[in-house]
């Protein structure tokens, strides 16, 4: 793990003084990586997706091969973040390798970058929305059958509730993210180990191992408008 010194002496060496401070452990940056990511609200959000359209194989195979590819990604990125241990990320570094056009590389990669992390918080804070309203309705679910399951105004309302949590949350100071991160790592990690767990527990039929790995299903009616 490089020093402080390390990456300070390699500033200089490209022609950088350092003027930011670096608060965090390499521990909280991890886990602020990690609730970026957000597995439990990410498989809640497109397990059901997957089975709609194409099954358990599509869930499976798609999860391995997408783990390789993000997995080449980020060992390429830390092999720029050694080099260029600068703040800006991905656009300076676009800048630093583009040359002659590196002003437009870092334009087009900062601007992707920039809508990207837009729509990730859009789509894991919706995610976390859809879960929450699972969770009420199986808890609030009668003896006819019937629960509770809030209208579409309500169901936004809480949606803008929530992303406004989440912007007083990122505008405190670094050390108090630092350890909200540590926290936020924490219940995904455990949350996800309690849904594989109640998966398996409650689940009253499971399929063969060679059933998972190789089904592959469409449900036509996810295609058919519902009257």
């Amino acid at each position: 793990m490089p020093s402080k010194e390390t990456d300070q002496k390699r500033l200089l060496e490209l022609g950088i003084r350092s003027r930011l401070q670096r608060p965090l452990h390499w521990r909280q940056n991890c886990c602020i990586c990690f609730c970026v990511m957000s597995p439990l609200t990410g498989i809640s959000g497109l397990y059901g997706i997957g089975l709609v359209y194409g099954g358990p194989v599509v869930l499976v195979w798609g999860w391995v091969l997408a783990s390789i590819l993000t997995t080449c990604v980020s060992l390429a990125l830390s092999e720029l973040s050694s080099a260029f241990p600068v703040s800006g990320g991905l656009y300076f570094w676009a800048f630093m390798l583009g040359r002659q056009t590196g002003p437009f590389a870092s334009w087009c990669v900062g601007w992707t970058n920039f809508l990207g992390q837009i729509a990730l918080v859009a789509a894991d804070t919706f995610s976390c929305v859809q879960l929450f309203l699972s969770f009420l309705y199986l808890v609030s679910l009668d003896s006819s059958g019937s629960g509770y399951y809030p209208s579409n105004a309500l169901q936004l309302y809480l949606f803008g509730g929530l992303l406004l949590i989440f912007a007083i949350i990122n505008v405190q100071p670094l050390s108090v993210v630092g350890r909200l991160s540590e926290l936020g790592a924490l219940f995904n990690l455990l949350g996800t180990i309690v849904f594989v767990a109640v998966l398996l527990l409650v689940t009253k039929k499971q399929q063969h191992f060679s059933w998972v790995l190789t089904h592959y299903e469409v449900d036509l009616r996810a295609f058919v408008p519902q009257s």
